[in-house]
């Protein structure tokens, strides 16, 4: 995790590249090719620092601002609970999930039910691995 110094130092950095082009080059391709960044990447800078200053020149998050696909919470603390309760591996907990979406929905097509079946099997196990190096992460944070 960066700390505020390193993140300062960073935008201290982006600013030096901006003065570079103005005091040094005069050339903004240049700049770019010593500094080893696109053009694209100098004209974003640019623009964050005028519009907001030393600031807009700090890292920002890429995290998505919404998620609509995301996994519902009791649908993962179900999966959860499953894994450390009976330690349930993917593949067991995928076919608990996908019989209660079968006798929902009713369905009778067998290459159907396979499909589903191996997409939850994926699903399960992008989760269970997820939720460990979550925790992973947290111990670690920790200790």
């Amino acid at each position: 995790m960066p700390t505020e110094r390193d993140l300062s130092r960073r935008a201290r950095h982006r600013l030096a590249v901006l003065r570079h082009v103005e005091e040094v080059s005069g050339s903004v391709a240049a700049t770019c090719r010593y500094y080893g960044i696109s053009r694209p990447c100098y004209y974003t800078w640019l623009r964050r620092y005028e519009a907001e200053g030393l600031d807009g020149l700090k890292d920002r998050s890429s995290a998505p601002h919404h998620t609509p696909h995301a996994n519902k919470a009791d649908v993962v603390e179900k999966i959860l609970w499953l894994r450390q309760q009976y330690h349930f591996g993917p593949a067991k907990i995928a076919m608990q999930q996908t019989g209660l979406v079968a006798d929902l929905i009713g369905d009778e097509d067998p290459a159907l039910a396979l499909a589903e079946d191996l997409q939850a099997l994926m699903h399960v196990s992008r989760l269970l691995a997820r939720a460990l190096a979550a925790l992973r992460e947290g111990l670690l944070a920790e200790a």
